[in-house]
């Protein structure tokens, strides 16, 4: 009798509510103890970079997913293992991808304290969201998944 295959990953939020929120609230210090780095200037080439890259790998995921025929969105069951285009180098491209965008609006927008809480966001992203995508993968895919999660890294 084959196990029943999990419904969905069981994530904790929407991934962009939890990048988000957590750009927001870096926003609360920084209006009573306001910390600049960078020159104007130098934050618009870095924030350029980083949102652009990642806007490019965020949206060559989500073009390769739905040429697999399998959703973005992560309440819905992974139809099928993805393991070309970007996720050939990362087993996270979207992620990788908002993290960019996410450490490029903070450095444009100059909010030191969404910075400082980029490691708070990546524990929420592994323990809260990406643990239990694993957990729903290699259920859904067996064998297959843990070969390719033996092949590629997480994140770069």
């Amino acid at each position: 009798m084959e196990s029943e295959k999990p419904k969905s990953p069981g994530i904790i939020s929407p991934p962009p509510l939890i990048y988000f929120t957590l750009f927001l609230t870096g926003f609360i210090p920084q209006t009573a103890f306001p910390v600049q780095f960078f020159s104007l200037p130098v934050r618009w080439i870095v924030c350029l970079t980083l949102v652009g890259v990642g806007a490019i790998l965020v949206t060559r995921a989500f073009q390769t997913m739905r040429h697999a025929k399998t959703s973005p969105n992560p309440y819905q069951p992974a139809a099928v293992l993805v393991t070309e285009g970007p996720f050939r180098f990362t087993r996270n491209p979207v992620y990788l991808g908002m993290n960019l965008f996410y450490l490029g609006a903070g450095v444009l927008l100059n909010p030191f304290w969404s910075i400082l809480f980029f490691p708070v966001l990546l524990l929420i992203m592994e323990f809260g969201v990406i643990h239990r995508e694993e957990r729903h993968l290699e259920q859904r895919f067996g064998e297959a998944y843990l070969e390719y999660k033996a092949s590629v890294r997480r994140w770069i």
